[in-house]
């Protein structure tokens, strides 16, 4: 779940009274998860380049990422990949299980 916040909405144009138009959101919201669905995520440097190479060779897809992939380094890699493209993303909820989530929130 990803949330975001602004100090106003925008004044003009075509989001005038919106904090952003949710079509460019959503769309950013699901290529990114889009990009890590239906992939084995591993941590760099973790794995033996041999596992690697037997998890590949059995059609796994692997995406390596540089930090543990722990729920609440999740929460933080989608907050600022969002954020690197313009979303004034303020939280985001990475859920574990359906009852179990880490919170990320943006620092003022």
């Amino acid at each position: 779940v990803v949330h975001l916040e602004v100090d106003d909405v925008q004044d003009a144009g075509t989001m005038r009274d919106m904090v952003l138009d949710f079509g460019v959101f959503k769309r950013a919201v699901r290529a990114l998860a889009e990009e890590l669905d239906h992939t084995f995520l591993v941590e760099e440097g973790t794995l033996k380049p041999e596992t690697v190479a037997a998890l590949e060779g059995e059609g796994f897809s692997l995406t390596m990422l540089p930090m543990r992939t722990t729920a609440e380094n999740l929460a933080r890699y989608f907050a600022e990949r969002l954020s690197a493209e313009g979303l004034p993303v303020s939280q985001v909820d990475m859920y574990e299980t359906p009852n179990t989530c880490a919170i990320w929130r943006r620092s003022r």
